[in-house]
């Protein structure tokens, strides 16, 4: 095996050392920055992941966080947290992977978890009980879950109930239909009274 000569070495250190030096240079503080960074980092991602963000990043503007393979908005809308990764999506359904996670300020009393948790794997509650997140293929399927989630704690429907109010409104918007549970939380008024 061939050495490698001193200055060959003297160079790629040089290399490394300008390359270091530009990326801890590299300020986010700006939004513009952010946008930026985030568009150049999403550009190596999945199609379907790429078109994901560049969805979010339309809506709630540049992300506060930017990841090699995950983009974060903080306290957006009525979001505490929006996360969005990277994904190979694939092709067995016409819903995509679940990559988009959205977390909401909500209290789910300690008698209710179990039925929320049963009605979907996707959801998740904080410890404490005083947050739920929901992963999805999009912010309206995560709409439609965190507002079945409401009705359950209410106790207006089952998790079993749930389940079939889900599946039925995914069959209604693939038949070119909406509904309000897609459009937005049904509880959001009751969340900014709460938040204030």
């Amino acid at each position: 095996m061939k050495k490698s000569s001193p200055k060959v070495l003297i160079l790629v250190t040089a290399l490394l050392t300008i390359l270091s030096a530009a990326c801890s240079t590299l300020s986010l503080s700006t939004p513009e920055s952010r946008r930026d960074f985030a568009e150049a980092v999403i550009e190596n991602w999945s199609g379907y992941s790429r078109i994901q963000a560049a969805r979010l990043m339309q809506e709630y503007g540049p992300p506060d966080q930017v990841k090699h393979a995950e983009l974060v908005w903080n306290n957006k809308g009525v979001w505490q947290k929006i996360r969005v990764w990277d994904v190979t999506p694939y092709y067995d359904s016409n819903l995509g992977a679940a990559n988009i996670e959205q977390t909401v300020a909500y209290s789910v009393p300690m008698g209710k978890r179990l039925e929320v948790l049963d009605f979907s794997r996707d959801i998740r509650i904080s410890q404490d009980g005083t947050g739920i997140s929901v992963r999805g293929t999009s912010e309206e399927s995560n709409f439609l879950r965190l507002n079945l989630a409401d009705e359950i704690v209410l106790g207006e429907t089952s998790p079993e109930e749930a389940r079939r109010i889900y599946a039925r409104t995914l069959a209604l918007v693939s038949a070119g239909k909406s509904s309000p549970y897609l459009q937005g939380l049904l509880f959001a008024s009751i969340l900014s009274q709460t938040t204030r």
